[in-house]
């Protein structure tokens, strides 16, 4: 009975070394997949051949909004339909209700803001602004 529990755990060990070593044979196998990926990107990547019109054109297909619900549970499949329901989404979220006006503000800080950055502070965003802020986001980063 004893030597049927040593056998036991001798095998469960010599498992779990299997499963270990194959763990990392996988890990090996996924790492050279990655680099050739990378491989064949930068071979054929932004040269105007197949594999880039390939790459780019799934990455435009998994990037197309085709449906979108608004917040009455409404479905929009339109471009029309889609960009009222984004531009509204982010209307509201950005616009904060029961604003109150920016005076109250500044009295609370007198002193620390003169008239020049008052008038500067409180006057619209203009297009071009707007636009170059986005165009100075990174790609992949969170605004703010």
């Amino acid at each position: 009975m004893l030597n049927d529990q040593n056998g036991t755990q001798n095998l469960t060990t010599q498992i779990k070394d299997k499963e270990q070593e194959l763990d990392k044979i996988l890990e090996c196998e996924e790492t050279w997949w990655k680099q050739r990926s990378r491989e064949l990107w930068l071979q054929h990547g932004d040269k105007n051949t197949k594999f880039f019109h390939m790459k780019a054109n799934i990455r435009r297909s998994k990037n197309q909004i085709e449906k979108i619900t608004d917040s009455q549970g409404h479905t929009h499949n339109d471009d029309d339909g889609i960009e009222k329901v984004l531009v509204n989404h982010f209307k509201t979220l950005f616009t904060k209700q029961d604003t109150q006006d920016i005076t109250d503000t500044i009295q609370v800080v007198a002193g620390k803001i003169n008239t020049n950055m008052y008038q500067e502070l409180s006057k619209a965003f203009s297009k071009e602004e707007v636009f170059q802020a986005i165009k100075d986001m990174k790609a992949l980063a969170a605004p703010g």
